[in-house]
């Protein structure tokens, strides 16, 4: 019992005397907006500066963030790179941020819905409801198994601008058929092979 309670003393008087710089960091990575852990002291002013720091800091050391926004780029390259055969994924930006959510099986199952049910998107009285990584458009369901972030949300947005007539079903069900038989590199491959962006 004495052992324990000498850990503790000394865990407490550690913590102690980091005190008043763990104070300090915890305004600064809070961006001095946390009603909890309102400013105190005579350093306020510097504080409120020292505050702007940790942003870029964080973003810096988001290796998991910065390897997506490279690979961002990488996949937007190669899409420019053949255009005449990905001309919306080359050209259209609103369209390539749906698609890089997507995995290759998603694509296909898109494919596949285009190429036998094009007309219920047109069709404005059948509901598209989505139910986890479930897409419902009349009594027809899609079952996105690729799992990936964002991938049923990405694609519910991609079926509703066929319904206001922004894609034309044929000119996606091309665009996505063409993504099952381009030749691509091993990186971009994995990445739309996987369930997450996030690891690749």
């Amino acid at each position: 019992m004495e052992e324990s309670t000498q850990v503790v003393n000394w865990f407490s008087t550690w913590g102690q005397s980091y005190y008043r710089l763990g104070l300090h960091f915890g305004h600064t990575f809070t961006g001095h907006n946390d009603p909890c852990f309102p400013h105190t002291g005579r350093l306020i002013k510097l504080r409120r500066i020292l505050s702007i720091v940790p942003y870029p800091v964080l973003w810096i050391c988001n290796l998991d963030e910065l390897s997506v926004k490279w690979l961002r780029f990488r996949m937007r390259r190669f899409c420019r790179a053949h255009a005449e055969m990905l001309p919306l994924s080359a050209n259209d930006r609103s369209f390539f941020d749906l698609i890089f959510d997507l995995s290759l099986e998603d694509m296909a199952l898109i494919y596949a819905f285009l190429k036998d049910h094009s007309e219920l998107l047109s069709d404005r009285a059948v509901p598209i409801e989505r139910f986890g990584h479930r897409i419902r458009i009349g009594e027809q369901i899609i079952e996105f198994k690729g799992m990936k972030h964002f991938s049923t949300s990405g694609a519910l947005e991609l079926f509703e601008a066929v319904r206001q007539g922004k894609y034309d079903p044929r000119t996606l069900a091309r665009e996505f058929d063409t993504w099952q038989t381009i030749e691509m590199p091993a990186y971009l491959r994995s990445h739309m092979l996987l369930d997450s962006p996030y690891l690749f």
